[in-house]
């Protein structure tokens, strides 16, 4: 308090001095003006200049207060980092594997029928026997096959000489064609040798009529070349009603009447009138050759129809069903044999909409068989059916066994691992280090500038995921395929062992997974890593 006087006095003595100061120095400069205009201005400036001084006291006195309160607040102690021990993420690809059911099926099947109507008389096979393209599995009766060939055969044989009758016929036709039209020819010739014949005389009578009624000839002359004249007239219209009776059928009408184009050559002329005159016989052949034809076409059904009398299988396999036995009388509608290939097997397998887009043809399948699941196949996707069943929204996935599944029935139960199209980037972590939150969702606790930080991730939900790849010897830098981790028995033995561990994305390169602390971890909370014998 005292010191508190002594400033506030101290303050006082300075500012009545330089209140004095001020007094003078305004005399000095005024002058002659009016001494009240002096001392009022005098006073105003001394009362602000008096409010500043006060301002700046407590603003001293502040400077000197606090310190001393500041110095009786209490101070809050730093948190102590939680000694954390850390695993540095090495992220790998990793493959994952889609799970499906489905059934093994054959790759092909085939139910053998009978060609005819007949009595069975031996069969050589019997339900699972294995059997050959080509193999005799039944023999039906054959005797009234055999009695039919006798007769269809005899019948070819009649077809055979109508057929060379018929040639024959055709090609005397021909030749009688052909005289008719050298007759043809020596006709128009002859008539055109009766023409001039007949031109001759009736040209000689009429002189003869001329000298005769002049004298010049007697009446007994003209008579007999009158005589003379209508005779080769005669023989005239003779030869060209002769002409015109062989002419039938070798005119220029006739061709157009058949439908046939007039050449001018002679030699396409005589082609055509010779396949106009003959086109009858032309006819009986081609009726002759159709009926042989279609005899031997008979020939040849009964003779396959014999061949089909030895049933036979069509392809390797195994019988699966047997529906007769010797001595029935079998028709084509009834199935006989039931033949199923098993060189190549099948699964079929539903896979659902939303996983799809992650097959793809030829991916590596893994297959387990039987309840607890010991046998384990391998198989490639084959063919992925275009469409999707709008009941179980699903597609089924055709799976090719691969040789060893040959001892597989069609129809076992299986279930499919299917390794996905496109990988995940993933770390191998112990199970210990996930914790869950309020939504049950998987997090781990990462290093994050010196504090613990709860991160989300993604726990692989595969079988083969059990074991790490350092675990598995599977060297970090390869892509890392679930059904590579389930194939190899001693991989599937220890992935079962090392069963603390899982594989987890979400992570990046290089995050420092906190394993284990000396006290409770929340996010936020100050941390000293430490990875694996040395300080972070």
């Amino acid at each position: 308090m005292m010191r508190r006087d002594q400033l506030r006095s101290g303050l006082q003595a300075r500012t009545v001095s330089r209140s004095q100061l001020l007094l003078s120095q305004a005399g000095n400069r005024v002058g002659r003006r009016r001494s009240s205009f002096v001392a009022s201005h005098l006073v105003r400036g001394i009362a602000v200049h008096r409010s500043r001084l006060r301002f700046a006291a407590a603003l001293t006195c502040l400077a000197i207060i606090l310190p001393a309160c500041r110095a009786e607040l209490p101070v809050e102690p730093q948190p102590t980092a939680i000694a954390v021990e850390v695993l540095p993420v090495t992220l790998s690809p990793f493959f994952p594997a889609i799970e499906a059911f489905g059934s093994v099926s054959h790759s092909a099947r085939v139910e053998i029928y009978p060609a005819v109507e007949a009595p069975l008389v031996s069969v050589t096979v019997d339900e699972g026997d294995r059997v050959t393209v080509g193999q005799i599995l039944a023999q039906l009766d054959r005797s009234r096959l055999e009695v039919a060939r006798t007769q269809i055969q005899a019948q070819l044989e009649s077809g055979k000489a109508r057929e060379a009758l018929a040639r024959e016929q055709l090609r005397e036709g021909r030749r009688t064609v052909e005289a008719n039209m050298v007759l043809i020819a020596k006709a128009e010739r002859e008539l055109a040798q009766r023409e001039t014949e007949y031109r001759t005389l009736a040209e000689r009578l009429y002189r003869a009529r001329q000298l005769h009624s002049i004298g010049g000839i007697p009446p007994s002359e003209l008579e007999a070349l009158k005589t003379h004249y209508l005779r080769s007239r005669t023989e005239r219209d003779q030869a060209y009603s002769d002409l015109n009776l062989r002419s039938i059928g070798y005119r220029d009408k006739d061709l157009i009447e058949a439908g046939m184009p007039v050449p001018d050559e002679a030699g396409e002329r005589e082609e055509l009138l010779l396949r106009l005159n003959t086109a009858q016989l032309r006819s009986r052949l081609d009726v002759a050759v159709a009926e042989r034809a279609a005899t031997e076409s008979e020939l040849m059904r009964l003779e396959m129809t014999l061949e089909d009398t030895a049933i036979r299988s069509p392809l390797d396999g195994v019988v699966a069903t047997r529906n007769a036995d010797p001595g029935a009388r079998v028709r084509p509608e009834q199935a006989l044999f039931t033949v199923i290939e098993t060189n190549k097997l099948y699964a079929h397998a539903a896979v659902a909409e939303e996983q799809l887009p992650q097959v793809s043809p030829g991916a590596p399948v893994a297959l387990f068989v039987g309840r607890e699941r010991l046998t384990v196949l391998a198989g490639t996707v084959e063919r992925i059916t275009p469409y999707i069943d709008p009941g179980t929204r699903s597609s089924r996935v055709r799976i090719l066994l691969d040789d060893s599944a040959t001892h597989l029935v069609p129809g076992t139960f299986v279930r499919a691992e299917i390794t996905a199209a496109e990988p995940e980037a993933v770390v191998a972590l112990p199970v210990a280090v996930l914790s869950h939150d309020s939504l049950h969702r998987d997090r781990v606790f990462v290093v994050n500038d010196g504090r613990a930080e709860s991160r989300l991730v993604a726990r692989i939900p595969s079988r083969a995921a059990a074991a790490p790849a350092a675990a598995l010897d599977i060297d970090n830098t390869d892509p890392v395929r679930s059904a590579d981790l389930v194939l190899s028995p001693d991989r599937e033995m220890l992935a079962q062992a090392e069963s603390n561990q899982a594989l987890i994305s979400g992570l990046q390169d290089g995050d420092l997974v906190i394993v284990t602390a000396e006290g409770a971890l929340r996010d936020g909370a100050p941390v000293a890593p430490v990875i694996q014998g040395g300080l972070q």
